[in-house]
């Protein structure tokens, strides 16, 4: 029998919290629905506090939010940059503080870093292995090159020994 995927948190808290970091993040419902892939009327029916959604349906509206989210994040790091940082108060930065905290312990956000780790431990052991690869043939031609230079030097040194004896 296959295990059922249960929500996190209750029903009130979700469609709530949808609403609340949509408008947030100025998302229509329209943008997210664009992005999560469902339609509009599920998020209205979810937000109004109508109807629940799958646990599956709440994951694509949770991913759609997060890259939103990272979106303004980049967004936001761009723009206070220059002279604007003079008006980047207190409260904005509360804002954003509590937006990437929700981003941050978000299960796609977890998701993606998971992944993004388990690609950059591969890319590690591949690099690992053609540096011990690179390591190796540094150290073959090393041997070579000594060896070519000991049988030339010993070639040299029997020619300048027979040269100086008379």
């Amino acid at each position: 029998m296959a295990e059922e995927k249960t929500h996190r948190f209750p029903f009130e808290e979700r469609s709530s919290g949808v609403r609340k970091l949509r408008e947030e993040l100025k998302l229509s419902q329209q943008a997210v629905c664009r992005s999560a892939g469902i339609s509009q009327s599920v998020l209205s029916r979810l937000e109004a506090g109508l109807q629940d959604v799958s646990p599956e349906t709440m994951a694509k509206i949770e991913d759609a939010l997060s890259r939103a989210a990272a979106d303004a994040r980049t967004r936001l790091g761009r723009l206070i940059t220059g002279p604007e940082l003079l008006h980047y108060s207190l409260e904005d930065f509360q804002r954003d503080s509590e937006a990437n905290a929700r981003l941050v312990s978000s299960p796609a956000y977890q998701r993606a870093i998971g992944e993004s780790m388990a690609e950059m431990q591969g890319e590690i052991a591949r690099l690992r292995y053609y540096l011990a690869q690179t390591s190796e043939a540094v150290e073959k031609l090393q041997e070579m090159a000594q060896a070519a230079v000991t049988a030339e030097g010993g070639a040299i040194l029997e020619s300048a020994t027979e040269v100086s004896q008379p």
